[in-house]
């Protein structure tokens, strides 16, 4: 599968699960497990990540040396120096990943609509409609990244979605 490409140097591919728990890691201070998962739930559109799913996925973080784990409290969390240096590495792969992810269901698409093109354009409409939001939510990101550069606080972005 394409995230296959989100390799930190010499450890296993990071999982979806993963990746997502490292973007919602406290930045400059430990953050509680809870508020990343709320993060997470806050940052995902269908998908509902439970505890049992993300408290490891953040351990095994923490094991890959991405997060460091607060010495006072066992569930708080905070993106280390390697972690830092993994996420702004992947900055071309997040590029390719939307490319390969929008041709592999355009792929699909066309398979069901050779199978039968009555059921491919629920679907289709239902894909234009994501589309449309998310490329609202991308020029929300992008208005707050060029609000943030002028600011010069870089490491504070944060957007509301709809």
């Amino acid at each position: 599968m394409w995230l296959n490409i989100f390799r930190p140097q010499g450890i296993r591919p990071l999982s979806p699960t993963e990746l997502l728990a490292l973007f919602s890691a406290g930045r400059t201070t430990y953050k509680p497990a809870k508020e990343i998962i709320e993060e997470m739930r806050k940052r995902s559109r269908n998908w509902q990540p439970e505890a049992g799913t993300v408290y490891p996925a953040l351990h095994r973080l923490v094991d890959k040396g991405l997060l460091e784990k607060s010495p006072d409290r066992k569930t708080s969390f905070m993106v280390s120096e390697r972690g830092y240096l993994f996420m702004s590495s992947i900055s071309n792969e997040i590029g390719m990943q939307l490319e390969e992810s929008i041709a592999f269901f355009q792929t699909v698409l066309e398979g069901i609509i050779d199978l039968n093109p009555f059921e491919a354009e629920p679907i289709i409409t239902k894909g234009e409609k994501i589309l449309e939001t998310g490329l609202k939510d991308l020029q929300k990101l992008k208005s707050a990244v060029v609000e943030e550069k002028i600011r010069g606080d870089w490491k504070t972005v944060d957007v509301e979605f709809d």
